[in-house]
């Protein structure tokens, strides 16, 4: 990988050369999941990073327990993933937080470069509701990736097509 040459701003380019068959022998497993990003780093020195993802329950699931959350007049889901397979889903109303656990859920650690145990995003509950009513009754695999405190990446995975739903986090 070579790239960016400051002192002449004709050669500010980024290049980057990979032999896919190379790629797809160092990772873990024949069909992982994988998404790769391109970003500076603070030094201005091109980094390449790769995004955690967690396999989420069952879409009925989580349609049912953000229908339920927005029942009780919540606005705003919390999605918290771990590295070690943990979901939570909470949310805050005004008596109080409701929460809903999931353990043992597929996560693969080689596929993140961050340092953090745990990642979580806040969503908004209308943005998001509508999406996993719609695929409840399917059988869809849904994957999120999560963005700490900027934005959650669903992607659902139904037959031969995959659908990415991007969603930006919001403060409290």
């Amino acid at each position: 990988m070579v790239g960016m040459n400051p002192r002449n701003p004709e050669q500010n380019f980024i290049f980057f050369e990979l032999e896919i068959d190379s790629l797809v022998r160092i990772l873990p497993g024949g069909h992982c999941y994988l998404k790769l990003k391109l970003s500076k780093s603070q030094s201005d020195e091109p980094i390449l990073s790769v995004e955690m993802c967690i396999s989420m329950p069952p879409p009925k699931s989580i349609a049912r327990f953000i229908h339920a959350f927005r029942n009780m007049n919540a606005r705003v889901v919390k999605f918290t993933a771990s590295v070690s397979g943990d979901l939570r889903i909470s949310t805050k109303i005004d008596h109080g937080e409701i929460d809903a656990s999931f353990s043992d859920l597929q996560t693969n650690p080689s596929e993140t470069d961050s340092q953090e145990e745990t990642a979580n995003v806040q969503l908004m509950i209308r943005n998001i509701q509508s999406l996993f009513q719609s695929f409840a009754h399917t059988r869809s695999r849904v994957k999120m990736n999560i963005i700490s405190n900027r934005m959650a990446e669903f992607n659902i995975h139904n037959e031969d097509c995959v659908l990415s739903f991007i969603v930006g986090n919001v403060s409290d």
